[in-house]
């Protein structure tokens, strides 16, 4: 097993035969070109709660290129009003990009918390190509 040390998990393991260190690298080299991500198989998370694992789930499934919102996916995990829960799981996600916490918006399409800072979240924002008006995303 190869294991990824994050701030936030102890360990991650990403199955061996499916996620070398070299494809993984050279999926993030890709993307920065304009390619989508592939889906990596995550074995485990090392996560606190079931609460967050739900979370990173629902966002793992965001395509490339899409948004959603932070209360849709309070909706999704079947509490509608847990979407300052849902920024507070995104905020520790152990895997930005492969899971992609970049694609998820405030209300109204508002560019908002994002561990590694606005200008990167507007960044891949337009690279996956949307367009962004005032730190806002056109739905």
């Amino acid at each position: 097993m190869k294991n990824i040390i994050s701030p936030v998990a102890e360990k991650i393991s990403i199955a061996q035969n499916n996620n070398s260190g070299s494809d993984i690298r050279d999926q993030i080299v890709a993307y920065f070109s304009g390619q989508p991500l592939r889906k990596i198989q995550v074995r485990s998370f090392f996560i606190k709660t079931e609460f967050e694992r739900n979370v990173l789930f629902w966002t793992w499934l965001v395509p490339y290129g899409c948004v959603t919102t932070y209360g849709e996916i309070a909706t999704w995990i079947g509490n509608r009003n847990a979407a300052r829960g849902v920024g507070g799981a995104l905020h520790r996600n152990p895997l930005p990009v492969f899971i992609p916490c970049h694609r998820v918006v405030g209300t109204k399409g508002h560019l908002t918390g994002f561990r590694g800072g606005i200008t990167i979240k507007k960044k891949l924002l337009l690279l996956e190509g949307r367009k962004i008006i005032k730190n806002r995303v056109r739905f």
